[in-house]
């Protein structure tokens, strides 16, 4: 068929040279231009995402989290979250504490996790539970944390209130967190720390979905000689710096994310013994400095560009 014939037949489009459906509109020069653009900033796009800026400010800044299904991206030190929802700050069993911070949104499947262990230990009569920091709005760099960035972290203090009211506005606004570890000993403060306590790590490190939850070591050596006969739920128990007031639970990526990037799998065991022995003599003395050392944070996930929109 002639170059003449099919443009007849209106299946070789004009300017263009490309074989395109009968009926449809012919294309400008200027249509021809747009679509040049639009191709070429197509390619740019990717190259101008992946400098999605890593800056607690930034942030901090999100009031409120974006529209739609929620969708996980990057790691826990280094992501964000869309769709994130967030947890009413009062409840049955908890309270959430420093709300001003806006740091009470995550996943559905922490905000699930955490409404189930709070109406646990309240139906249990362990007592209310103190919510400290999920994550924010849009996830992101969090100050005063190294992870706490996709909506998949939780901080619960191990201060366990007989009820909601033990606090006035201004201590829910500005409380002190107590530390349950003797620091000259490196042991746990056996006159504060109760069955309960045991049970509450029990609780959360059965919970399907969770990843780790990070305690201090001494606490770790606590729970290995108090668990019984029930070890299985140990294993996600890991010793790590500091948390010595306070339980650090991380779910694992959600199914509907798949852009979330998971850890390592936990080693086998229950973690007592030599692991958490070396963590008392040696780990606690080699410690990382200033917070991952100098120098200019990592760009965040290219795919967090999204999460930055309006």
């Amino acid at each position: 068929m002639t170059r003449r014939c099919l443009q007849r037949t209106g299946r070789l489009a004009p300017n263009r040279g490309l074989l395109q459906a009968p009926g449809a509109r012919a294309w400008s020069p200027r249509g021809w231009l747009g679509a040049l653009l639009v191709g070429l900033a197509a390619l740019i796009a990717p190259a101008a995402a992946a400098q999605v800026p890593n800056s607690d400010a930034l942030w901090s800044s999100f009031a409120e989290p974006t529209v739609g299904a929620p969708q996980v991206i990057g790691t826990y030190t280094n992501g964000c979250i869309g769709g994130a929802q967030s947890i009413a700050l009062e409840g049955p069993g908890h309270v959430v504490i420093r709300p001003q911070r806006n740091r009470y949104w995550g996943h559905p499947s922490l905000i699930a996790f955490v409404n189930w262990l709070s109406e646990q230990a309240h139906r249990e009569g362990l007592g209310v539970l103190m919510i400290a920091d999920l994550g924010q709005p849009r996830g992101g760099p969090v100050t005063g944390h190294a992870s706490h960035e996709m909506g998949l972290d939780v901080d619960i203090w191990l201060q366990i209130l007989p009820s909601r009211d033990t606090l006035s506005p201004a201590e829910v606004a500005a409380p002190q967190e107590v530390s349950f570890v003797v620091e000259s000993s490196l042991t746990v403060d056996r006159a504060i720390w109760t069955p309960a306590h045991v049970r509450l790590y029990q609780l959360a490190a059965s919970y399907p979905g969770v990843e780790r939850i990070f305690a201090h070591p001494a606490l770790k050596q606590a729970l290995c000689a108090d668990a019984g006969v029930d070890r299985a739920w140990l294993n996600r128990v890991r010793p790590w710096y500091g948390h010595t007031g306070h339980m650090h639970v991380r779910l694992a990526c959600p199914a509907d994310s798949p852009q979330c990037r998971a850890q390592a799998p936990v080693p086998p065991g229950d973690g007592c013994g030599a692991e958490v022995d070396w963590w008392l003599a040696e780990g606690l003395h080699q410690r990382r400095g200033g917070g991952g050392g100098a120098g200019t944070p990592p760009p965040l996930p290219a795919a967090c560009a999204m999460v930055m929109q309006p």
